[in-house]
């Protein structure tokens, strides 16, 4: 999970790097910008001042951890971590719609309303038997075949017989003017039909919008619609811009990201004297497995040392020789179809070991100068696995942090001050 440099620059120019920290934050700014940007033709709502501030005080959008940049002599590389709630609340909502309505969703919808149509014809006419006895055919009266004036209108259309519609529709105009009970029967089934086709056309909608909202969300990482902010970019830093961005299945595998989520909550007046809620609610969703020395016994690592193999033990005619290598002459005795699952299953830092989150500052009930409130949540623990527990050796980052943890820290401020969060991710 830690890397060795967040942002390397070597140059022998001081003067070049006097503004690299300027830089870097007017680059998270217009990263945050960029990922967290709405569409006011699919969105409507957000034109509101309210919902603008409800959106940027919510814990449903899109999470960017701090951008990891590593500079060339011709490009830099810049990697982002997200976390993107947005997505999953659409894509949940999607899934919700296709499961009632099923795959092909016209059909279904069409089916139903010829089911509804049907039962409520039936069921209006019944109503309407003792109020209207005459005219409970009134269907039958209009489009009865064995009556003169019954024609059919889609083939005198195609036949372009224009005198026998003008006389059909003379004699139906005359028919319903004449009985005004009919003429409420018939506005009673046009409304109900009417009203019934609006709520099926609204659902439709939805499902449109909620589509054209989690395409919107996702076409954010296309190469096209990144190409303006890289041109934005390669302006600033006079260089080529390489884009690494890593989707998180889960927001506490970036300390960050993590950060940013209850430093939000905080702000928020609910929770104006009970900072400690969303701490504990952040951390309450963290899954973090129980570590001892026992249950590591049997989990030996296989290190395959690459750099010692000799060359001329393997011919030249060999096909993937070194992939033949690995395979055989791994420690393990697991078996492996090819090369990326063995490379996969021999990393490190996958799963999380533990999390430690530490938030001092003005966090008081009443707005007045009183003292700093510290307030710490951990679960699990930060040691190495591989040396606490396997006592194998293991390297330091930076030459003074441990390679298993990651470190952020973040500052944020309230009305009555200023307050700052520190948070530690272990993993193994």
């Amino acid at each position: 999970m830690n890397k060795e440099w967040y942002n390397s620059l070597y140059s022998f120019n001081k003067n070049s790097v006097r503004f690299i920290p300027a830089i870097y934050d007017y680059t998270f700014k217009l990263l945050k910008w960029y990922f967290n940007m709405s569409n006011d033709w699919i969105e409507k709502k957000i034109q509101l001042s309210k919902y603008k501030k409800m959106r940027r005080t919510s814990g449903r959008k899109l999470w960017i951890s701090n951008p990891e940049i590593k500079y060339f002599n011709e490009r830099i590389n810049i990697t982002i971590y997200i976390y993107n709630r947005t997505y999953n609340l659409l894509k949940k909502k999607l899934e919700a719609f296709e499961y009632i309505l099923g795959s092909n969703i016209e059909k279904v919808e069409l089916k139903k309303y010829k089911n509804y149509a049907m039962k409520t014809k039936f069921a209006n006419l019944k109503l309407l038997k003792g109020e209207y006895p005459m005219y409970i055919g009134t269907n039958k009266i209009i489009y009865d075949k064995s009556r003169d004036y019954y024609i059919r209108v889609i083939k005198w259309l195609k036949l372009n017989k224009y005198t026998h519609m003008i006389q059909y529709r003379s004699k139906i105009f005359s028919m319903v003017l004449n009985n005004k009970n009919l003429v409420k029967l018939l506005k009673l089934l046009k409304n109900q039909h009417y009203n019934y086709l609006i709520h099926q056309f609204n659902r439709q909608l939805i499902y449109l919008k909620l589509k054209q909202a989690m395409l919107f969300n996702q076409f954010k990482y296309n190469e096209l619609y990144l190409f303006p902010l890289t041109e934005f970019l390669k302006t600033i830093y006079k260089k080529k811009i390489v884009w690494n961005i890593v989707t998180l299945k889960n927001y506490y595998l970036s300390t960050s990201i993590l950060l940013q989520i209850i430093a939000t909550k905080v702000k928020k007046s609910k929770f104006r004297g009970r900072s400690y809620l969303p701490l504990n609610s952040a951390m309450s969703n963290i899954r973090v497995p129980i570590l001892s020395k026992s249950r590591l016994a049997g989990e030996v690592k296989s290190y395959i040392g690459i750099q010692n193999v000799r060359l001329n033990e393997f011919s030249p005619i060999k096909k993937d020789w070194i992939n033949q290598f690995l395979l055989v002459n791994q420690k393990s005795k697991m078996r492996y179809k090819n090369i990326d699952q063995l490379v996969l299953s021999n990393l490190e830092n996958k799963i999380v070991a533990g999390v430690f989150i530490k938030m001092a500052g003005r966090l008081s009930k009443r707005y007045r100068a009183d003292k700093a409130i510290k307030k710490f949540k951990f679960k699990g623990t930060l040691r190495n696995v591989y040396s606490a527990h396997r006592n194998l050796s293991s390297s330091l980052s930076r030459g003074y942090s441990n390679i298993n943890i990651e470190k952020s820290r973040i500052d944020s401020k309230v009305r009555i001050g200023a307050f700052g969060l520190t948070g530690w991710v272990a993993s193994y």
